[in-house]
């Protein structure tokens, strides 16, 4: 499970909202000054609002006092991260070699299998903007309060 510290912003019956303090790979980096990255991630808010579920399998939780303001332990199941962002990345990808390749067969001219390549990009896209609102239904694919 990967686990991550933030402060309680809200309390509700079925879960708590957290503010957690947004991440990156930035400090670690040896490109620091010629990337955009930081930039971004620097000209950014650095809060993010998550609500993280109640576990129904520990009941403490839901019986227990939270106040806002205080700390609290969130995670989420690293197979839906990984899974997550692997179908984030994969299908538009391969969508779009897929569609170029196939153009490609065709003896289409370049244009065209530029075209046909962004177009498999985009259905990759749509593909997994219709996949996520069904990913983030499920079970597997919940922040919950640890502790």
């Amino acid at each position: 499970m990967l686990t991550e510290i933030g402060r309680i912003v809200a309390v509700e019956s079925d879960g708590l909202w957290v503010e957690t303090t947004k991440q990156s790979a930035c400090a670690q980096c040896n490109a620091s000054k010629g990337c955009g990255q930081k930039l971004l991630a620097s000209v950014a808010q650095n809060m993010a609002h998550i609500k993280a579920e109640f576990d129904e399998n520990n009941l403490s939780q839901q019986s227990r006092i939270w106040t806002v303001g205080a700390e609290v332990t969130i995670g989420i199941q690293e197979g839906a991260v990984v899974k997550g962002a692997m179908i984030t990345y994969l299908i538009p990808l391969l969508l779009m070699l897929f569609f170029g390749g196939i153009s490609s067969r065709l003896a289409l001219s370049d244009v065209y299998v530029a075209a046909f390549s962004f177009s498999g990009l985009l259905l990759g896209g749509w593909l997994v903007s219709r996949f996520s609102r069904q990913v983030a239904k499920s079970a597997d694919a919940r922040v919950i309060v640890v502790s």
